[in-house]
C-alpha cells in the first residue's frame, strides 16, 4: 500500500509516516530535526503536530526495536535493509541481465530505488 494515495486523518499513523521519513531522507550523513520532520509531514501529508508528538513517536518506534539515533544535528534510521553498494550491485545485476525485458528491468529497478532514501544517486 502506498502512503502518498492516502491522507491519513488521525495519529494512528503517525508512527508508520514518521519511520517513512526517515527511511527516504536520513543517513548517518543526513539528519532531520524534528522541526524538518514536522515540515514534511505538513507539506506531504498536511498533517500538523507539535514538536513533543514527533519526540514521543519517535521513542516509540525505538521502544518498538527500530535503530534511530539522534545526534546534535538531528535524527536518522541506521539500520536499512540494503545500503547503497548493496542496492546499486543489485541494480546493476538487474540491468545486465539478459533474460529480463526493459519493462520487467525498469518495474524492478524502481522498487529497488524504493528501498534506499530520496538521495539515492
Amino acid at each position: 500500500m502506498e502512503l502518498e494515495n492516502i491522507i491519513p486523518t488521525d495519529k494512528k499513523c503517525l508512527n508508520i509516516l514518521i519511520l517513512k521519513i526517515l527511511r527516504e531522507y536520513t543517513d548517518e550523513e543526513h539528519c532531520l530535526t524534528q522541526q524538518a520532520i514536522l515540515g514534511i509531514l505538513h507539506s506531504k501529508y498536511a498533517m500538523e503536530y507539535d514538536r513533543r508528538t514527533i519526540k514521543a513517536n519517535i521513542d516509540s518506534l525505538r521502544d518498538l526495536g527500530y535503530a534511530i539515533e539522534h545526534t546534535a544535528s538531528g535524527y536518522y534510521l541506521s539500520d536499512r535493509e540494503f545500503d547503497d553498494a548493496e542496492l546499486r550491485m543489485l541494480i546493476d545485476s538487474v540491468l545486465f541481465n539478459k533474460s529480463l525485458s526493459h519493462v520487467q528491468a525498469d518495474r524492478l529497478i524502481k522498487k529497488l530505488t524504493q528501498l534506499g532514501r530520496c538521495m539515492y544517486p
